[in-house]
């Protein structure tokens, strides 16, 4: 029986969140290592792999189980019905991965593709046999399960990785750490889960679970590509070694936006819809929430763009400095992206997912006719195209968002200004800083200038609205007490 008292309720709340970012954050920490011993090459096209799982995995495996976890009151005969859907698509998806592998290799110019995507197949059957186990244990509150299990098979699949790397498996490496992982992820699920599919699958329980997931379905695709067009473009312009630089860099800005904005909007949504039922309280906390978001990650980002080439080189090591020209313009597309989540939120709790659509299909055109056009000039350009897409989306997803609750620009600008102003200031003296002052290695000059940048900002922000950070300050201290 599910315990929903308050307590049960923030314990699984915070078993939530580390499921959800400790696969990130040890991700990251496997790749931070591997990197020093495997070429671009290599990680371009296990980025191009990862692409097509992605793309089966959103696309068929997700939408099942987002259809399936949306179920009021599902029971073990909609689980044998998601089972069996996903499990079908999962393998149907695999082999049009193992066959369209030579063509994509060819069309990609790199045969090394070919072996990869087919090996990388294990990957889509494992997360398609753990999908609806996974369901089970999310709608029962066992979140302690899947946080643990998240670590347990990163840290294995990880360790595997480093090893192999170390002595010189190259591309194998990284294509069995995403397989052990994903095979491990899968045997710890269904081990801890009391469900088991029985085989027994009824059409009235299939019918309604596949009609409600093929319009998941259209939202997830137009939604990869949005997300993932840029790695085809880069591999089909730039290379394999191109594409692997870009996807360092973007792969570190995923990295921050879990641990960071994701985290406080793991928070946000569920005040978000108390709050749907008047809309001045809901203004309030856009604001509030947009505010607070801004408040942590703008300087972070800023002081990350004027620190990516001594911050790639202590994490990466020289030999990925190009990536840190791609991470500094990719700093603000990564803002952007972290405010626009509350403006998600708003459309979702104000029962308007159908807008949601519009700009994801208006997204994913963007991107894609973007790409086009600029990608075939560098890997620069391409992450000006991503910032310029920001730029053009981010307006007309806030617009959707006031114009469903009535909201006002003034109110809202009046709160992101001292956040961005002081991120704008603090970058800008850290930038004569380190160009003109310090020569010191990387790994000092991020020692010396962290904690300068910390006190500009500080001292910025507090000049420009002292009341706001009186109040930071105190909710701080009511948190940490």
């Amino acid at each position: 029986m599910t315990d929903n008292s308050g307590r049960s309720i923030g314990r699984n709340a915070l078993w939530s969140m580390l499921s959800h970012t400790s696969g990130q954050v040890l991700a990251l920490a496997v790749f931070l290592v591997t990197a020093r011993f495997i070429d671009k090459e290599a990680f371009g096209v296990m980025a191009v792999c990862m692409v097509a799982v992605e793309f089966f995995r959103q696309i068929v495996i997700e939408s099942v189980g987002h259809s399936l976890a949306a179920h009021k009151n599902p029971d073990k005969d909609d689980y044998n019905a998601g089972f069996f859907l996903i499990i079908s698509g999962s393998i149907l998806s695999a082999g049009i991965m193992f066959l369209l592998a030579h063509p994509v290799a060819v069309f990609l110019k790199d045969p090394a593709i070919e072996p990869a995507l087919r090996l990388t197949c294990f990957v889509l059957l494992a997360m398609g046999l753990s999908r609806t186990h996974e369901t089970w244990l999310a709608r029962n509150m066992q979140f302690r399960i899947l946080a643990l299990r998240s670590i347990f098979a990163y840290i294995i699949g990880g360790g595997v990785g480093i090893y192999m790397a170390i002595n010189g498996y190259g591309l194998l490496s990284l294509i069995v750490q995403q397989i052990l992982t994903s095979v491990l992820s899968m045997a710890l699920l269904w081990v801890s889960s009391h469900w088991r599919p029985n085989f027994q699958y009824r059409a009235d329980k299939i019918k309604p679970l596949f009609a409600y997931s093929k319009h998941v379905s259209l939202n997830a695709f137009t939604g990869v590509l949005g997300a993932q067009s840029d790695t085809f473009f880069a591999t089909y312009y730039l290379g394999t070694a191109a594409t692997g630089v870009y996807n360092a860099a973007k792969r570190i800005i995923l990295a921050i936006q879990m641990m960071t904005a994701s985290g406080l909007n793991t928070v946000a949504l569920p005040i978000f819809a108390n709050s749907a039922i008047n809309l001045e309280n809901l203004r309030a906390m856009h604001i509030k929430a947009t505010g607070l978001t801004a408040f942590i990650i703008a300087p972070l980002y800023f002081g990350l763009m004027v620190m990516a080439p001594d911050f790639i080189s202590v994490v990466l090591g020289e030999k990925w400095s190009d990536a840190a020209p791609i991470l500094s313009i990719l700093c603000l597309s990564a803002l952007l992206a972290s405010l626009d989540q509350y403006n998600w939120n708003v459309r979702m709790v104000l029962g308007k997912p159908q807008w949601q659509t519009v700009l994801t299909v208006l997204n994913a055109v963007t991107n894609v006719a973007l790409l086009i056009g600029i990608a075939r000039y560098g890997l620069s350009y391409m992450a000006y195209a991503m910032l310029l897409k920001a730029l053009i989306m981010f307006p007309i997803s806030l617009s959707m968002a006031f114009k469903l609750m009535d909201g006002k620009y003034g109110p809202y600008l009046r709160e992101l200004y001292p956040s961005i102003t002081a991120s704008i200031v603090m970058s800008g003296i850290l930038y004569v800083l380190h160009d003109y002052l310090f020569e010191f290695s990387p790994i000092v000059n991020i020692a010396l200038m962290v904690p300068a940048g910390v006190v500009l900002y500080m001292t910025v922000f507090t000049l420009l609205d002292r009341k706001k950070m009186i109040t930071i300050i105190a909710a701080g201290r009511n948190i940490i007490g």
